[in-house]
């Protein structure tokens, strides 16, 4: 049975209503007082105290006469603001009254001023359509007034929306109220598109609007991104962005849409290829494929040619990078002239690689084309081929390419002649500087460590990578917040940057989010350890694990902590292990195991777990009859030793009574 919300989704998504709720209207803070003057209720009061600083800065907007100063501050306020509201979370219906009023307008001829506009500008403020219909109403009826507004309107959302992010990858995507709002701003630039999916984050969280597109003024071919991730979270009524803890939006979303859907096949797909089941992830690309979909062709190729035992056919690789090269993906040019220029899949044909390239070079950047096939060339193993093609994209001027190889020889001569390893920090530092955000970010990376001096230019890179939303970068900034490096040491700082990392799904950033909640916000904390638990190796899990057994996971508790300690145990996590040694030495306790408490923590010693060594300390220093462990004060002094030196602060109290 489908959850509320994905019938509300259907409403923005096919345009048609299953719900049987009244017309919305917009609410202010007097609208929750009961008549005696009493709040109905807190969580009602809360939500229209943020409905109402929405109002408010939405007023502030239309009382700005000039408003081309500062767009990015006023329109990140704005949607930020909106983010928060009811409206956001009812927009299917404001939106399916206004589509049906407007639509008896002209059924029936009417004037288009008759229309109560003013009902639906604040619910549908970030709506194009619905500012663009307003505009064109009201040049119709000769109010110049009224039409400047909204024609402004429009102008502040495209301006606004592109200057907070580029939507040049997942973690520059433009935020949006839904996606239908995604096809309006694609329609209104005029670019040609190729294709467009539904796809999910690499990681399996985060939902994106994708676009592939050709610009008409250049032949350039590049991929928008939508990100509606704050409405879908308002309708699942889910904080922002923990809806992914569990699997609520596969399963009660993507799933469902996938069976109507060519678009929801190709996330349901990346799910399942996360989940290992890839033969189930091809039925649905092939689904799409025959219904035309670009992408499910490409990533069909992909499947058969880097996978395994799958239901595919060795000699359909080719084919599929055909197809979706004739339907005009220019990585399917590239793909097919690397499998062409390697010669081991199919036969090799130069004349044919020269001719596939010159296509793939009109769609491309600058070496762009090149530089896929060197990528490609990386995935195959094919050494040979990856450093010609990395050589040419660098002579074309692809700066991913340049740097790469400037890094290259920084790595062959830095630890065998200084000098010549300064000259080529100096050169890389000038060709950093005019790169992009991701080639910015990875320097900095390489500064950081090998103990760069010069902070302050590290710094310098990764805040203005930052400013593009790139998440390694804010991670970054983070670690430098949080271990004094440049800055002064500010965790509040820290978390402000790792906080912008982890809301875009990079799982380092969440879990370092976590560990510094931990220290202040027990459940905060918990919350972002369960984001990136199974995805950051198993430290999240283990921290996930002692949230639960504190009682900081609603709906957890010891039962389930033991449960996530045994997983850990089976992967040898040294202090999972002893976690749940000490849990089984409980005294009284149903899961009470003093045997089993004691082989743990043998087995955690061997890998110099320092909370292991305190057990042992503790074993020795007390003596035990079951299991049978004589009392030996240089052996407990032994290990509290080592676990001291190693930090654990009750070995250094137990050493003083030794």
């Amino acid at each position: 049975m489908k959850h509320w919300y994905v019938a509300a989704l259907l409403v923005v998504l096919l345009g048609g209503c299953q719900s049987t709720s009244k017309k919305a209207e917009p609410r202010y803070i007097d609208a929750l007082v009961a008549k005696d003057g009493s709040v109905v209720s807190v969580a009602q009061l809360g939500q229209a105290i943020k409905d109402n600083d929405y109002v408010k800065a939405l007023s502030r907007y239309r009382a700005q006469t000039e408003r081309s100063d500062d767009v990015k501050k006023r329109y990140r306020e704005l949607w930020l603001a909106y983010g928060e509201t009811s409206y956001l979370s009812e927009l299917g219906q404001f939106r399916e009254d206004f589509t049906a009023e407007y639509a008896k307008l002209e059924r029936d001829n009417i004037s288009c001023d008759s229309l109560d506009w003013q009902r639906y500008q604040v619910a549908l403020f970030f709506s194009l359509d619905f500012n663009s219909k307003a505009q064109a109403c009201y040049e119709s009826v000769g109010n110049t007034q009224q039409a400047q507004y909204y024609g402004d309107t429009v102008a502040f959302i495209l301006t606004g929306l592109f200057a907070v992010s580029d939507g040049r990858s997942p973690y520059s995507a433009l935020e949006v109220p839904s996606y239908i709002d995604a096809d309006a701003i694609v329609t209104l630039t005029g670019y040609e598109v190729v294709d467009s999916f539904i796809d999910l984050g690499a990681d399996g969280a985060g939902l994106y609007y994708v676009f592939i597109l050709n610009d008409p003024s250049s032949n350039e071919q590049f991929w928008l991104y939508f990100d509606y991730e704050r409405y879908l979270h308002r309708l699942a009524e889910l904080d922002y962005p923990f809806g992914w803890m569990t699997n609520t939006f596969i399963d009660d979303y993507v799933v469902p849409f996938a069976k109507t859907s060519t678009s929801f096949k190709i996330a349901l797909s990346r799910e399942l290829i996360l989940n290992n089941r890839v033969d189930e992830a091809i039925e649905q690309l092939l689904e799409a494929a025959a219904q035309g979909s670009v992408i499910a062709n490409y990533r069909l190729a992909e499947i058969c040619r880097f996978r395994q035992n799958t239901l595919l056919r060795d000699d359909e690789c080719f084919d599929f990078y055909l197809r979706s090269a004739e339907q005009g993906l220019a990585e399917g040019l590239t793909a097919m002239a690397q499998m062409l220029h390697q010669g081991t899949e199919v036969a090799r044909d130069m004349a044919s690689f020269e001719q596939l390239m010159q296509a793939a070079q009109v769609k491309l950047p600058t070496g762009g084309a090149w530089f896929d096939v060197a990528q490609q060339a990386k995935k195959s193993n094919d050494d040979a081929s990856f450093e010609y093609a990395i050589k040419r994209a660098a002579d074309e001027g692809s700066l991913h390419a340049q740097y790469h190889n400037r890094l290259k020889q920084l790595r062959l001569t830095a630890k065998e002649d200084e000098q010549l390893a300064q000259k080529l920090l100096l050169q890389l530092n000038e060709q950093v500087n005019n790169s992009d955000e991701v080639v910015k970010t990875l320097y900095a990376e390489l500064l950081l460590s090998m103990e760069y001096l010069d902070t302050a230019y590290i710094a310098e890179l990764l805040l203005s990578a930052a400013d593009s939303g790139h998440p390694d970068s804010n991670r970054l900034l983070g670690d430098m917040y949080a271990n004094g490096i440049h800055f002064t040491k500010d965790d509040n700082k820290a978390k402000q940057y790792y906080g912008m990392a982890a809301v875009k799904y990079d799982l380092t950033a969440q879990y370092k989010l976590a560990l510094l909640y931990n220290k202040t916000n027990r459940q905060l904390a918990a919350s972002w350890f369960r984001m990136c638990r199974f995805k950051s190796g198993y430290d999240c899990f283990y921290r996930m694990a002692i949230a639960a057994k504190d009682g900081f996971i609603k709906g957890m508790g010891m039962a389930q902590a033991i449960g996530f300690l045994q997983v850990l145990e089976q992967q040898k996590h040294g202090l999972g292990m002893a976690t749940l040694a000490e849990i089984y030495d409980e005294e009284g306790k149903s899961y009470s195991d003093k045997a089993k408490a004691f082989e743990l923590t043998v087995e955690a010693l061997a890998l110099n777990v320092p909370w292991a060594y305190y057990r042992m300390c503790r074993y020795y220093a007390q003596g035990s009859v079951d299991p049978y462990i004589p009392m030996s004060v240089k052996k407990a002094t032994e290990n509290c030793k080592i676990a001291s030196e190693q930090g654990i602060d009750a070995a250094t109290e137990l050493l003083k009574s030794l």
